[in-house]
């Protein structure tokens, strides 16, 4: 390298060159997809070690398993990336899929108790409406309507759960019964030997 025979390597990508290659892969969706390789999701939900994702310097991102995998098989002296074809690259590993991941479940579960909550205050606004007597007579008598069935399911729901547990009370107390009589039935007879 020194007299010039062979090329000197590309130098080491620096942090914010990293940063932007992260960004490239962000912006294409790489990260939150997934693995070209094995075809499955890049984000471990079970946060195994063996799943982590590595990103190469040419922004395409990959299970660290699977690129080493592919780099072991390539059986090639230049490294290849499997997408691009991009040779001698550098990669590293990145969690920025599972941050993105953690974003995209606190949105959702925000967004779930958001509309709950909404969906709650809108029945009691409605309800004050219409005990006030205000809106049309048909929207009021739906709306009770609904509310008494809906009520009607609870208890029905709460009654079922109340018969499971009597039931099973009865069910404990028969097997008792069973027991002492089998207990006093076993002290008779063994008496009369």
């Amino acid at each position: 390298q020194l007299r010039g025979l062979e090329e000197k390597p590309k130098p080491r990508l620096t942090a914010a060159q990293w940063t932007n290659v992260e960004y490239d892969a962000l912006l294409r969706g790489d990260v939150t997809g997934v693995c070209s390789i094995c075809h499955e999701d890049l984000v471990v939900t079970g946060g195994s070690a063996g799943e982590e994702q590595v990103i190469l310097s040419c922004s395409h991102t990959f299970h660290a398993a699977c690129i080493a995998s592919f780099e072991k098989f390539l059986r090639t002296k230049d490294r290849t990336c499997p997408m691009c074809r991009h040779s001698n690259y550098q990669k590293k590993v990145t969690s920025v899929g599972t941050a993105m991941r953690r974003l995209e479940c606190a949105r959702l579960m925000q967004r779930c108790v958001k509309g709950w909550l909404v969906r709650k205050e809108k029945r009691n606004m409605l309800r004050q409406f219409y005990t006030k007597g205000h809106g049309e007579a048909g929207r009021r008598r739906d709306f009770y309507a609904k509310e008494i069935g809906e009520l009607g399911s609870r208890v029905e729901r709460e009654v079922e759960a109340k018969e499971d547990s009597i039931d099973a009370l009865f069910a404990e107390f028969d097997n008792s019964l069973a027991l002492s009589r089998r207990v006093f039935s076993d002290d008779r007879g063994g008496g009369e030997d």
